[in-house]
């Protein structure tokens, strides 16, 4: 049982570090999908700022300066979130390979595939609490210190017993030249037939200790009973947090996917009504704002989603849910 612990112990660490690298991963996703939203969001301000100059230069349309120090403000805005992007990016790749050990490249880096979120099947939340009941590592953890601590509480017990000894003994024994008088007080060791038994009791006088000891063994057997049934209520609790983070996030996702796509049929109406003359700077500025809350906010529900399914697979134990 001792030897079941210290393995649990070691499967307990691989999955803290598989953890881990399912969140670099999903961190170093959702950081290339923020620069490409905002490469394309950047694009859009371009276009602005050359239709503003370009007005204004003619002096065309209701462009004002007021306009053209809006639109800078937005590229300020983008630059801005820009080099934070960049940084998570940055972040997230050093924490990937300070995960992979120092066998990893310096280049590391992960797979072109979109970022979306992860296929889970549709299960209750009383399916994944016996998931981690019976796989998760610490909970065999516990049930093999319950053993252990039961098994030596029971040795203990039985120490206070009295050793009981039995020995028995035989021997037969011929030789043909050896001569076998019949005299009872001669040696017949190499012609003889013996067979003994013998019974020895010992009895320690050490009761009061011995007494003691085992109580306190059998208390503290108890208490990791107590404790098991302690550490499993909160493995119960990490796996219906980390649930209500994925289904919560699935819903979010939902609802912004809906709403960047607005935001996307909205940048683009105002821009080409922008470019012939019949939208305002500030509708243009208002949408690119909209569109980058927008999206930004889907892409950080699709990374909590694949990060709460990733604490799921830890809380459960599971290698898959």
């Amino acid at each position: 049982a001792g030897v079941g612990v210290s393995q649990e112990k070691q499967n307990a660490a691989r999955a803290d570090v598989e953890l881990n690298v399912r969140k670099a991963y999903w961190g170093l996703k959702l950081t290339r999908d923020v620069l490409d939203m905002l490469d394309t969001g950047s694009g859009y301000v371009d276009d602005g700022q050359k239709q503003l100059d370009k007005d204004l230069e003619k002096g065309t349309g209701s462009a004002t300066v007021t306009d053209k120090l809006r639109m800078r403000t937005v590229r300020a805005e983008v630059d801005a979130r820009v080099l934070e992007a960049k940084r998570g990016q940055q972040l997230a790749r050093d924490g990937l390979r300070a995960l992979l050990g120092p066998q990893a490249p310096p280049d590391v880096d992960i797979d072109d595939d979109d970022f979306v979120p992860v296929d889970v099947k549709d299960h209750p939340v009383t399916y994944y609490e016996d998931l981690a009941r019976y796989n998760r590592p610490e909970s065999r953890l516990l049930d093999y210190a319950v053993k252990a601590k039961s098994a030596l509480a029971d040795l203990e017990r039985r120490k206070e017993y009295p050793d009981l000894v039995l020995i028995g003994t035989a021997a037969f024994a011929r030789a043909q030249d050896v001569q076998d008088p019949n005299n009872a007080f001669m040696s017949h060791y190499f012609n003889s037939t013996t067979a003994g038994v013998a019974a020895a009791l010992r009895m320690q006088l050490d009761l009061g200790p011995r007494l003691s000891r085992a109580t306190r063994v059998a208390a503290e057997s108890a208490e990791i009973g107590y404790k098991r049934a302690e550490a499993l209520g909160g493995i119960t609790l990490e796996v219906r947090k980390a649930y209500g983070e994925m289904t919560e996030a699935s819903e979010r996702i939902k609802v912004l996917e809906k709403g960047q796509k607005a935001a996307k049929s909205w940048i683009s109406a105002v821009t080409q009504n922008f470019t012939v003359g019949l939208a305002e700077a500030r509708d243009l500025t208002d949408a690119l704002l909209a569109y980058f809350n927008m999206r930004a906010r889907y892409l950080q529900a699709v990374f909590d989603y694949n990060i709460a399914v990733a604490s799921l697979t830890r809380a459960t134990g599971a290698s898959d849910i």
